[in-house]
């Protein structure tokens, strides 16, 4: 049996079943929405987490959570 032959046998069955082609359709198209919805309901987690601690640790130190202090001793050296 030739592969082209059986394409069109699938194809052939498909159409005389449209309620089980269009169940099917349905059933993987929720499969791979459920596949990738859980990854993407994770990451949103995650950065809500961090930006609630993030908000806490600024609101606690009362400045920036990345914020950077720099200060230099003067020498007589180096003006």
């Amino acid at each position: 049996m030739t592969v082209l032959a059986f394409l069109w046998f699938s194809a052939k069955r498909l159409r005389s079943r449209l309620d089980l082609t269009a169940l099917f359709t349905l059933s993987v198209a929720l499969t791979v929405g459920l596949m990738v919805c859980i990854p993407i309901f994770a990451n949103a987690v995650s950065r809500r987490m961090m930006a609630e601690e993030m908000n806490q640790r600024t609101r606690s130190r009362n400045r920036a959570a990345f914020s950077v202090r720099y200060f230099a001793w003067p020498r007589p050296a180096a003006p």
